[in-house]
């Protein structure tokens, strides 16, 4: 792997569509991949208050994992990431944005006639956002805002919000540390 000079180096894993492993089970078979040589470290899993899951042996192994729609993906880092996954599927569109989302992301939704795509990008925004920062949904969504009035923001308060290409009827961003990042493929 040919990383550029300054950036840092994210590894996205995607399990094959016929695997049957648990989340949990998952997430050590990816992180024993990311990092081989720490193999014993990823016996024991464990959350922060609010939730944030990490191997407290491997404190320099960043990780976040995502589910929707039956795909699980998960993304390891050297630095904290966030990563989210959205399946765009029927649901009460402008009732959860009121509920749930910054009043400048609700109008800003509004505007394009709360469309499917534009809500799920900015739930799998959100959702990574507080992921990256650990404090997670319990923390509220409506306390911030990934949008103005030109669209989305490329970061929320130092943090990037990076889209990532995927399948079309899904959302996938992924918060990190400012600066370049190069994505590689985590194979087991």
């Amino acid at each position: 792997m040919t990383l550029r000079p300054g950036s840092f180096p994210v590894a996205i894993f995607v399990p094959p569509p016929d695997c049957a492993l648990s989340s949990e089970a998952l997430l050590r078979l990816s992180a024993e991949a990311y990092a081989p040589g720490q193999k014993d470290c990823f016996d024991e899993l464990c959350r922060s208050e609010t939730g944030k899951p990490r191997f407290p042996q491997a404190p320099g192994v960043h990780f976040s994992v995502t589910h929707s729609g039956g795909q699980w993906l998960a993304a390891f880092s050297e630095a904290p990431v966030g990563l989210d996954l959205q399946i765009h599927r029927s649901c009460a569109i402008e009732a959860l944005s009121r509920r749930f989302f910054h009043p400048a992301e609700t109008a800003w939704l509004e505007a394009r006639g709360f469309a499917p795509e534009s809500f799920f990008d900015l739930w799998a925004a959100k959702e990574s956002y507080v992921k990256f920062t650990g404090r997670g949904i319990a923390g509220g969504l409506d306390g911030f805002s990934v949008v103005n009035e030109k669209g989305f923001l490329s970061a929320v308060d130092g943090t990037a919000l990076r889209f990532l290409p995927w399948e079309p009827g899904w959302s996938l961003c992924l918060s990190s540390s400012p600066g370049p990042v190069d994505f590689f493929p985590l194979n087991v």
